[in-house]
């Protein structure tokens, strides 16, 4: 039974960490500068962008991608709750390690990411991302109030659907369709 409850409290940790982290890390430009610029300014720019495609999902893992090395600092930070609580330890680097593969194909196919992660589509491609911190699990969203659905509302079905016709993620004016496609008149 404990081993059981170590597994669980540290797999729901987990999900609190990697909530907490995305919130007041990696989205705070005051206090991390350098952890919001690498995350903010690079990766949600590629993702708003390509439909939440980033192309630094298809580099192969290495230490100088940002987002591998953030998850081996916490993993390492974690590394001395092994010695009392080894399943909960455990139950961490599962998480991250979840985590680490689940961001990573959510940006490499946007259809997938899309469908199975619409928290996560909707913290990148919605108007607001300062909403929908989880990317794994929205426990956290909805427990703290900060989901906010935009997948199947109607300006994101336009948007979804114009990018499938023209190639851009965006609402395009009439007067736009007619100089790019002037079968229409």
């Amino acid at each position: 039974m404990f081993i059981f409850l170590q597994l669980f409290i540290g797999w729901l940790y987990g999900h609190f960490f990697e909530y907490s982290a995305h919130r007041w890390i990696f989205h705070n430009r005051k206090y991390f500068p350098r952890a919001f610029r690498n995350h903010y300014a690079q990766h949600h720019a590629r993702s708003k962008r390509g439909v939440m495609v980033d192309v630094s999902a298809y580099k192969k893992i290495s230490f100088s991608d940002f987002e591998f090395r953030a998850l081996a600092l916490g993993v390492l930070l974690h590394s001395p709750i092994a010695f009392w609580y080894p399943y909960f330890f455990l139950a961490i680097i599962y998480s991250a390690i979840s985590y680490y593969y689940i961001h990573k194909r959510s940006h490499k196919d946007y259809i997938w990411g899309r469908k199975y992660l619409p928290w996560h589509y909707d913290h990148h491609m919605g108007k607001n991302s300062n909403k929908n911190w989880a990317v794994r699990l929205p426990i956290f969203d909805h427990l703290f109030g900060t989901r906010e659905v935009y997948k199947g509302t109607m300006p994101e079905i336009l948007r979804y659907r114009n990018y499938h016709y023209t190639g851009h993620y965006a609402i395009r004016s009439y007067r736009h369709k007619r100089k790019a496609y002037p079968e229409i008149d």
